[in-house]
Order: structure tokens, then C-alpha cells, then sequence
């Protein structure tokens, strides 16, 4: 039992001894390329799209793009990244709309951070096709968000949830 005790006592004082002498600290410098995402100003996209060239479409063709790219426009928060607009295509496949196409090629590049779209139809009306595509851009470097309107839906990686208020 002495023995115990002494190699107790032994291990207390080289801790005791550690921690009284003098230390060297080494300092390590903050990493400067790091951005506080409360200052970086997000690059927000709209997609738009109406599935016929009928005048009454075309009409609210326009008037989403107007209404976006003022949006867009007016938050002191974002930049604009583009407004993707397909007209006179379908919502069922997402390999004929050009610029849909354009805009996930955009986001895999890198030049999108967010995509603000009026409703999931606009955006696919394949669900498969949505999940597939909400899956991809989550997984990008960085993940890019998507933010439903008429849902009032924010699709949006963690890493924008203190600028956006919430998330799938």
C-alpha cells in the first residue's frame, strides 16, 4: 500500500512540477482567407419559366423576371447572380430547358450560392428530379440553396441559415 502511495505521490508532484514551471506557449495565428458569413453577401439566381409562348404566359414571363431581378437587386445582402428564364418549356424533364441547365452549370462552377425560384412546379414538377437536384447542390463546395416562394420554403445549407432564417 506505501508503494501505491508513493507512485501517486510521485505522478501528483510531475504533474504539479508541470504546471508550475515556466511553459512555452505557441501562438497560432487565425487563417486570413477566413469570411464571417454574416459580411460575405450571398450570389442569388432566379429561374423562371412558363411552359407555352401564349401572350397571357408571356406576360407573367416577364413579369417574374422583372420582379426578381428588382428583388434581387434591392437586398443589400445579395449579389446578382443571374436570372435563368425558359420559355415555352415544359416543368416534366429538365433536359430541354436550356437555361436550367445553364443555371446547375452555373452552381457547379461555383457562381451561386442561393437560387430563388416562384414554386416547386417552376423548378421541377418531377419530384424525383428535385430531390436528385436539391441533393446535388446541397453536396457542392459550397452548397448552393434553393428557396421556394409560394411554400415559403428555405432549402438552404446550415452555413446561410443565419441570413436566411431556416432550412430543409
Amino acid at each position: 500500500m506505501v508503494r501505491r502511495n508513493s507512485k501517486i505521490t510521485r505522478q501528483q508532484k510531475k504533474i504539479r512540477d508541470a504546471f508550475v514551471s515556466e511553459r512555452t506557449v505557441e501562438i497560432i495565428p487565425a487563417k486570413r482567407e477566413f469570411t464571417d458569413v454574416k459580411t460575405k453577401k450571398l450570389r442569388v439566381a432566379a429561374y423562371c419559366r412558363v411552359s407555352t409562348f401564349d401572350e397571357s404566359q408571356s406576360g407573367s414571363f416577364e413579369l417574374q423576371k422583372q420582379t426578381y431581378t428588382e428583388r434581387i437587386n434591392s437586398n443589400p445582402d445579395w449579389i446578382m447572380a443571374g436570372i435563368y428564364a425558359d420559355q415555352g418549356a415544359s416543368g416534366t424533364s429538365i433536359k430541354r430547358r436550356e437555361q436550367f441547365q445553364q443555371m446547375l452549370h452555373d452552381c457547379r462552377c461555383g457562381k451561386i450560392d442561393l437560387i430563388i425560384v416562384k414554386s416547386v412546379s417552376r423548378f421541377a414538377r418531377n419530384q424525383l428530379d428535385f430531390i436528385s437536384i436539391y441533393r446535388e447542390l446541397k453536396a457542392l463546395s459550397p452548397p448552393v440553396g434553393i428557396y421556394i416562394e409560394d411554400i415559403n420554403l428555405n432549402c438552404i445549407p446550415a452555413i446561410f441559415i443565419s441570413l436566411q432564417g431556416g432550412s430543409c
